[in-house]
């Protein structure tokens, strides 16, 4: 976006945030988090979030998880971050593979790929590209879940489908036809 349309967004935005509105609270977080339109204020960012996230904004509280995760304005806090992506995965598909992603790498808590699986199901049935990817993964080789080569193929496809490449490589590689696929293209 051009500064001014930035300029536009903030000015917009603010009034609405006033009233407390959960969307324009979470969008002025993102800017102040970003950087678009404003200097980078991580704490800012977080207050804006917060007053989104008690209305049960998923999205903000997704991205609290974020900066507690990341250390971004906050001391780094995994259990803080798990707590975030957590009230977050409910109603937030990207919560939910952040939350898999902490499970799977033992990111402040102890590696459990069993729950990363379950939560890599849960985001994969709703064709994201990512979580079919690392479901598909893990039926290939068997961790967090029994190995089960049909069921990578299945999950490599909808990943590919949705535009991952390198699920599309890893049809290949088990050689798999892939030139019926539809592949979505992305924006």
């Amino acid at each position: 976006m051009h500064k001014d349309d930035w300029s536009r967004a903030l000015a917009n935005f603010r009034p609405l945030a006033k009233e407390g509105h959960a969307g324009a609270l979470f969008s002025l977080g993102l800017m102040y988090q970003k950087g678009r339109g404003v200097k980078v204020d991580y704490n800012r960012a977080l207050e804006y979030y917060l007053r989104a996230a008690v209305k049960d904004y998923a999205p903000a509280q997704n991205n609290i998880g974020t900066m507690y995760q990341e250390g971004l304005g906050v001391r780094r806090n995994f259990k803080e971050a798990i707590r975030w992506y957590t009230l977050a995965a409910r109603a937030h598909l990207k919560a939910k593979l952040n939350l898999a992603q902490i499970y799977a790498n033992g990111m402040g808590v102890k590696r459990d790929p069993v729950i990363a699986a379950k939560l890599y199901t849960l985001c994969a049935k709703e064709n994201n590209p990512f979580c079919a990817f690392f479901l598909a993964q893990d039926y290939e080789t068997g961790v967090g879940v029994a190995k089960d080569l049909k069921k990578a193929i299945t999950y490599y496809k909808i990943s590919a489908i949705n535009g991952d490449e390198k699920a599309l490589k890893r049809l290949k590689a088990l050689g798999v036809e892939t030139s019926t696929l539809k592949i979505k293209k992305k924006n």
